[in-house]
């Protein structure tokens, strides 16, 4: 197989479909149309759309080999429409040419689940800006895409225009794009169907440069009128005649018939003429969309019935390299790929009339035999996605899942994430869930995203299967291995079942390979966290040192035993050893390439600055951490969002934080994450607070939360203080006796599992519900437990976010003489929290006219997003109405605030009106 352009770990980029194929000898130069598709390089597309075998691509190809602007291709097929596979090759493309080129976007393909659109082509069309130079790229076949993502994505890059990029489509079909607002703005130029079909001259030039001593005009004219200038049939008529055919008999042959017929007589006519060997080659080799010397010889025979033919044929000198040259020669729709013409492909249409010849005269048992001669060359190649395609089309789906079963593992990382699930799809949904590898496989994918109750049904269904399981021992012991390191996960979040996790990582990691870094680093993770949880830290830390310190390449992944430790520290309110390793932790992410290494360095980071107040730093990491959550898994990049969603509400920076909470939800809901939904809806009801909808703040508090999965040991605010904090500022005493009720129970079950950092949150709110209950002797005691136990490790956000109900309690512990420095630091931060700032909110929102100025004038695109703003319209829908990208909007947005003086959509839109720039609303 060709040396792959990239290995993205086990599955290599086809540079067939990358590679411009070449022109064929018997071009027919098409000056006008190439002279239109010049002019037609300002705009943001050209289409060239017309039914198989009007010659797109070769026009095309003419074009680009005497156009001066550099240019790009990308070959498309139907194995192509998943958005995370066509950014792959799409990327791959332009690196041809721009080797460093999208390297944003390419990290995005590390993704657990495909980031949002938006988001993807935003990347996408900076990525592009940032190219030095103008560029075409070429998406021949695009009739093959059909995703409606991948559709948005092209859609987005082409009204986005980057002046450095000019986009071609050859297509049968036109693309579901917006070609109606592409015309009517004049950004598009269109090739069709009669812009393509030769005229009579032109067929008359053809017949010349195509057939030996040429053909009479009159006769290449009645032709082209009977092809109706079909440059395939014109072709196909040209390859008859080299072989000595009468043209008057070929005109008889198909008078008065349809194209179809006339097709079908001409590719007969063409086989026919050619000598056995070769027929036979083209009629085998049609089963395979590319191929060369080394592939046609592993899958042809020398006839229907005799297995051994590629011997007999290099026996009679006629090896598979000579054949191919053969019928290169001959012209018979054969398209180079490569400039060393080592790998080619058949015209599509000729190919497609080949297929039904070979369905006509072969076996459907001989075609399969083809199939799998093909699927075993490609397995062998580490082609594997090609290996399942040519195993399924034999109809062998034992040999497609035993190719998935093996590559799986290998691919379970993020950056093949998006194979592995179209190689799962191509399987018989019934076959996958009676194979207990493929349930483990699409387990890991679960637990990458988070999805801890739906992992636990399916580890059940792999443990039953494991019974009736006729692998060998190995094999099951090695299955095995996989599901207990699973099982730890849902031990420890679903059950809380310490102990258990510690007797699974034991049998885990004695049956796993020392090879699966992963999956035995998995385990390492919460053995420690199980051990912490049991009150044996020490040996928790002892255990995460030595992973950390093993120097072995075979080691496990250490991101995920990082991230363990600082967990760790935070959970048992160690929080200045949580900053020594939270330093060790971005100096090793800067260094290695592990998928969570920086994005953990970053959320962990934030938690420990956002605890002891220092928000701007906490920013910085949450930012950090947002910025890579593509890279992380879905736990990972959930507290990356709550985290910048917290700094924004505390902030009072509303829009940007209502923005946030909802691109998180829709994550959330678009990988079907119903665990982690209770942990979104904490967040929108802080937010309902912050916006002043109390009553939908406190429907929120009032309902009873799922108790499915356990987060506390992965967010820094569990949504049960949430709801306590809610109720503590607006509930009746009903609700403040039910919650004390409550918060006992859980801190009970906090301090017999050693999280010294909830126990804090926990006193914190205890004192503050107390107060509200008019008993300061109770409140007082829990606040001074929880300011002790705080003191140490120099917790705040902790203490302070209990609400404004602790300030006088702390204001009399102050008086007391305890930890009064320590205090007075609360007492100060106690002063910015999101309870705390609603009043101010409230009366800067009422402010009149006299009190508000414009500090910079407003520019006409400010000016108009603005006026959108005012008209309630989202950033989606203000991107979409201005054909710009919602971190545009985003951007504008941020300087609109700062000229107005106010920090969120809200007071911008109310400033505005009160200085004349949006009407008053009636």
């Amino acid at each position: 197989m060709a040396a792959p352009l990239e290995n993205a770990v086990s599955q290599p980029i086809l540079r067939t479909k990358i590679n411009k194929p070449r022109i064929t000898s018997d071009l027919v130069q098409r000056l006008p149309l190439i002279e239109y598709l010049n002019r037609g390089l300002d705009r943001s597309l050209t289409l060239v759309a017309a039914p198989a075998g009007f010659g797109k691509t070769t026009l095309v190809l003419s074009w680009l080999a005497a156009c001066q602007k550099p240019s790009v291709w990308l070959s498309l097929d139907e194995n192509d429409n998943d958005l995370a596979i066509f950014l792959r090759y799409f990327i791959a493309a332009v690196r041809t040419r721009y080797p460093q080129a999208c390297e944003n976007t390419k990290g995005l393909l590390e993704a657990d689940s495909t980031p949002a659109l938006d988001f993807v082509a935003a990347s996408l069309v900076n990525d592009i800006i940032e190219i030095d130079e103008p560029f075409i790229i070429v998406f021949d076949d695009y009739h093959h895409i059909q995703n409606e993502d991948i559709q948005g994505l092209m859609t987005r890059l082409i009204k986005a225009q980057p002046e450095q990029l000019h986009i071609v489509l050859t297509s049968r079909t036109d693309p579901p794009l917006p070609l109606a607002w592409l015309r009517a703005n004049h950004k598009m130029s269109e090739i069709r169907a009669s812009d393509l079909r030769f005229s009579e001259r032109e067929a008359e030039v053809f017949f010349q440069g195509a057939v030996e001593n040429g053909v009479d005009p009159v006769v290449a004219a009645r032709l082209c009128q009977h092809t109706e200038g079909w440059i395939v049939g014109l072709r196909l008529a040209a390859l008859s005649m080299q072989k000595g055919s009468n043209p008057e008999a070929i005109l008889e042959g198909f008078r008065g018939s349809t194209s179809e017929f006339v097709t079908d007589y001409l590719v007969s006519e063409v086989l026919n003429q050619q000598s056995v060997e070769v027929r036979e080659f083209l009629l085998q080799t049609s089963i395979l969309n590319r191929f060369n010397a080394d592939l046609s010889n592993a899958v042809c025979t020398r006839s229907p019935g005799e297995a051994d033919s590629a011997q007999e044929i290099v026996a009679k000198g006629l090896s598979t390299s000579k054949i191919i040259q053969e019928v290169n020669n001959a012209n018979l729709f054969l398209i180079p790929l490569d400039e060393k013409k080592g790998w080619y492909r058949y015209h599509h249409l000729f190919q497609s009339m080949l297929r039904t010849k070979l369905s006509s005269e072969y076996s459907s048992s001989q075609v399969e035999m083809l199939h799998c001669r093909a699927s075993q060359w490609y397995a062998e190649q580490g082609f594997i996605g090609e290996a399942i395609e040519h195993a399924l089309s034999a109809d062998d789906v034992e040999m497609a899942v035993s190719l998935v079963e093996k590559q799986s593992q290998n691919l379970l990382n993020p950056i093949d994430r998006a194979i592995l699930e179209q190689w799962l799809s191509l399987l018989p949904e019934d076959l996958v869930w009676r194979r207990p590898k493929l349930q483990v496989t699409r387990a890991w994918m679960l637990f990458r995203q988070w999805n801890i109750t739906t992992l636990n049904v399916v580890l059940d269904r792999a443990e039953s299967l494991l019974v009736e399981e006729t692998s060998t021992k190995d094999e099951q012991h090695e299955i095995s291995g996989q599901i207990n390191a699973l099982r730890c996960v849902t031990e420890y979040i679903i059950h809380k079942n310490y102990q258990r996790v510690l007797d699974l990582s034991e049998k885990a990691l004695e049956q796993l390979p020392i090879a699966a870094r992963g999956a035995r680093s998995v385990t390492y993770m919460f053995k420690a966290l199980s051990l912490q949880a049991l009150g044996n830290r020490d040996l928790a830390i002892q255990l995460a040192d030595q992973i950390i310190a093993d120097p072995s390449p075979q080691s496990p992944a250490k991101s995920q035993v990082y991230i363990a430790l600082a967990l760790l520290h935070f959970s048992a309110g160690d929080l200045y050893r949580m900053k020594r390793l939270t330093s060790q932790m971005l100096s090793f992410a800067a260094k290695n390439l592990e998928v969570n290494a920086l994005p953990g360095a970053h959320y962990t980071s934030g938690f420990l600055f956002y605890e002891w107040n220092d928000i701007n730093t906490a920013e910085i990491h949450f930012q950090a951490g947002f910025d890579l959550r593509f890279r992380s898994n879905f736990m990972g990049s959930i507290s990356a969002y709550l985290g910048l969603i917290r700094v924004n509400q505390l902030q009072n920076r509303v829009d940007d934080s209502q923005e946030l909470i909802d691109l998180l939800r829709a994550e959330t809901e678009k990988i079907m994450n119903t665990d982690l939904l209770p942990v979104v809806e904490a967040a929108q009801a802080v937010q309902d607070m912050l916006q002043g909808d109390h009553a939908a703040a406190l429907r929120w508090a009032r309902s009873p939360l799922d108790d499915g999965v356990d987060v506390k040991t992965f967010v820094f605010e569990l949504p049960i203080l949430t709801q306590a904090r809610i109720l503590i500022e607006l509930g009746t005493v009903a609700d403040h006796q039910r919650l004390n009720h409550t918060l006992h129970q859980l801190l009970q079950e906090m301090e017999s599992h050693h999280f010294a950092n909830r126990v804090i949150q926990i006193l914190a709110h205890l004192a503050a519900v107390n107060q509200r209950l008019g008993d300061t002797s109770q409140a007082l005691e829990f606040l001074q437990r929880a300011v002790l136990l705080a003191q140490p490790g120099g917790f705040v956000r902790s203490i302070v976010e209990a609400g404004p109900a602790i300030m006088p309690l702390l204001e009399q512990l102050h008086k007391g003489d305890i930890a009064s420095d320590y205090i007075s630091k609360l007492l100060s931060a106690g002063e910015v929290t999101w309870i705390a700032d609603l009043p101010q909110v409230h009366s800067q929102l009422a402010g009149g006219p006299d009190e508000v100025m414009l500090f910079e004038p407003l520019t006409h695109r400010e000016e108009e997003i603005l006026r959108l703003m005012g008209r309630g319209l989202t950033n989606q829908e203000i991107a979409d109405d201005l054909i710009i990208s919602p971190h545009t909007v985003r951007a504008h947005a941020t300087k609109i605030y700062a000229k107005l003086g106010v920090t969120n959509r809200t007071r911008a839109v109310h400033t505005a009106r009160q200085l004349g720039i949006l009407p008053v609303e009636r």
